[in-house]
């Protein structure tokens, strides 16, 4: 008897922080097509979607703001609840946010433009080739962790410019995951690069909710359940499908 008393305790104890906490959790997120970008105004995107729809089912009193990666990464630090609607999870990131997924765990390749793969039949890639990547994201981690020397990683400051430099020809090999980057090429430029996956990368990209270290538990856990909920009726598969096509988890 005073064992069941003390689980009501402590679930009363658990939903009163749950609900002091959640109204005052801020929600961010920067662009990052095709999970959160900008159309005619408003702010979309598969994760945007799905953390709406999660955020209903907890009934958290919250927006989300769009903010640059340096903004957003400088909210992840302060000391109250912070979400970020879709981080990737990397392992010198694992430690610092606490975190509830994933949303899309996709393999990771070297995209060329065409004609450059005869290249590489000959040459040393991690030696003779250029990377680039957007300056604070994981993929910079990803590279440097590849081998990749620091003078041949190329890095800007938007995935609009990063895309735009690789049409051109400025460096030679993009990394990307199969999911979004033919996506992401149609979306920034206007039209289907004639790129390819040339070198398979034994990496996956894993995107997830992110949360500050100072969120309740509750909270993180909330997500955790309500995303393993869609994903067992359909729900979201459904929000993925309208995003990126015809891919399942």
């Amino acid at each position: 008897m005073k064992q069941q008393k003390h689980r009501y305790i402590l679930l009363i104890v658990s939903l009163f922080t749950f609900a002091c906490f959640a109204d005052d959790m801020e929600v961010i997120t920067d662009e990052y097509f095709p999970y959160a970008y900008h159309e005619n105004g408003q702010l979309t995107g598969c994760s945007v979607e799905l953390t709406k729809t999660i955020i209903d089912r907890l009934s958290i009193d919250a927006s989300i703001h769009a903010a640059t990666w340096v903004e957003s990464w400088t909210a992840l630090s302060k000391k109250q609840p912070v979400m970020h609607v879709v981080l990737v999870r990397s392992p010198r990131r694992e430690t610092r946010y606490q975190w509830a997924g994933p949303q899309t765990e996709s393999p990771l390749y070297l995209y060329a433009l065409k004609g450059y793969d005869k290249h590489l039949k000959n040459n040393n890639v991690l030696e003779n080739s250029t990377v680039a990547c957007v300056h604070g994201y994981a993929t910079c981690e990803y590279l440097e962790s590849f081998g990749f020397s620091e003078n041949n990683i190329l890095k800007y400051p938007t995935e609009k410019v990063l895309y735009g430099h690789f049409a051109k020809g400025t460096f030679d090999l993009l990394l990307g995951d199969r999911m979004a980057t033919a996506l992401k090429f149609r979306y920034f430029l206007g039209y289907i690069g004639d790129i390819k996956p040339v070198v398979p990368i034994d990496k996956t990209l894993n995107l997830y909710f992110g949360f500050s270290l100072a969120t309740p538990s509750s909270i993180v856990n909330g997500f955790q359940r309500e995303l393993d909920a869609m994903k067992a009726n359909g729900k979201f598969n459904a929000v993925i499908k309208r995003y990126l096509g015809n891919t399942t988890q």
